[in-house]
């Protein structure tokens, strides 16, 4: 988005881009699974704006053009036949452990993955790949930030492309 953009303007920029750039051109899209993140408050104190309503906004302006949006403040829960995907921002439950937060958000007796992201990097604590823990049932990953930090992120040394991740169950295996 263009420097300087705010209030309704950039709302509407960013459904418009990302249903031209990137939601539009995938064929078999069933569902938008969304968390809102600290990025999305409306508000300069982000006390001010607890549920982020700039992303709330965002979502529901894709709903308005047709997609099939889930969308949760905090954290969002998909649930496939083996897997369950716990969807966070990242910002909320930093201190909480991967099995805590199966315990809290997952389902038990299938593999609880986490996906995060939050700091604008491609930081993980294992192997030099995304997966950050790894244990019996539960694997939590960073993933890349649709959009990348600003001038901000890069001072605190939080750097990386953008991207996106896309994980398919396949004969009960998930891929990545």
């Amino acid at each position: 988005m263009e420097n300087g953009l705010y209030g309704a303007e950039a709302i509407i920029t960013a459904v418009e881009t990302l249903h031209r750039a990137l939601l539009n051109n995938i064929d078999n899209l069933k569902h938008i699974y969304s968390v809102s993140g600290n990025h999305d408050c409306l508000s300069p104190n982000k006390n001010d704006d607890p549920d982020y309503g700039a992303g709330k906004l965002i979502m529901q302006g894709l709903k308005w053009k047709g997609y099939n949006v889930l969308h949760n403040n905090h954290v969002n829960k998909v649930e496939t036949s083996n897997h369950c995907f716990i969807l966070n921002h990242g910002d909320h439950f930093k201190s909480a452990s991967p099995e805590s937060m199966a315990l809290r958000f997952g389902k038990q007796g299938k593999m609880n993955v986490i996906l995060g992201g939050h700091l604008h990097s491609r930081a993980q604590k294992t192997n030099n790949s995304f997966m950050d823990d790894d244990s019996a049932d539960v694997r939590k990953y960073t993933i890349a930030s649709v959009f990348t930090g600003n001038t901000y992120s890069s001072n605190l040394g939080f750097t990386s492309t953008s991207g996106f991740a896309i994980f398919e169950e396949v004969e009960g295996q998930l891929s990545f």
